[in-house]
Formats: structure tokens, C-alpha cells, sequence
């Protein structure tokens, strides 16, 4: 049976966003800026909380929008924690 990537819909600026709360993969994290504040998108493995191993990080500009594609798919064996910041952010993940 095919898997099917997932998109975890809009995160805004979050100090903790988790995106799943069990054992999956990350396929990719895209971050637009509102035009005046640059973007920071770090991705945790973990459950629960803004801690852990760091699976991505993605900085942006202020008015260009940035992205991460993983092929093959990274692992994260907790979980995955979004922290956003930058007024304004709208943030995707994509994962399984």
C-alpha cells in the first residue's frame, strides 16, 4: 500500500507546534514571510516539546519564501516539534 505525504496545515509563529506525537518522517518545510520579517523554521524530533534533535532549520529573507525537500525522507523516531518565528509566518510541513 503507497504512503501518502501529509501537509500539517498553516503553523503561525509558534514557540512549540507538534505536528505528530509519534515516530514518522519529515519530507519537507516550507516557510513564507509576510513581506517585512524574516522567517526561522526549526523542526525537533520529539513528541511533546521544542527539544531533541534537530531535524531542520530553515531561515528565510523577508520577502522570499524558502524550502526543504528531503529525498529520501529524514527520520524521526519521537515525533516532530515545529518552533516558528517571524511575525507574520505562515509555515507548512510535510510528513508521514
Amino acid at each position: 500500500m503507497p504512503r501518502s505525504v501529509k501537509p500539517s496545515g498553516e503553523i503561525g509563529v509558534e514557540a512549540a507546534k507538534v505536528v505528530k506525537a509519534a515516530p514518522g518522517e519529515l519530507y519537507g518545510v516550507v516557510a513564507t514571510p509576510n513581506g517585512t520579517n524574516v522567517v526561522v523554521v526549526t523542526v525537533y524530533n520529539s513528541a511533546s516539546a521544542a527539544s531533541g534533535t534537530v531535524l531542520a532549520s530553515l531561515r528565510t529573507t523577508d520577502k522570499a519564501t524558502g524550502q526543504l525537500v528531503f529525498e529520501p525522507s529524514v527520520p524521526a523516531s519521537a515525533g516532530l516539534t515545529v518552533v516558528v518565528t517571524g511575525t507574520g509566518a505562515k509555515v507548512y510541513v510535510y510528513y508521514i
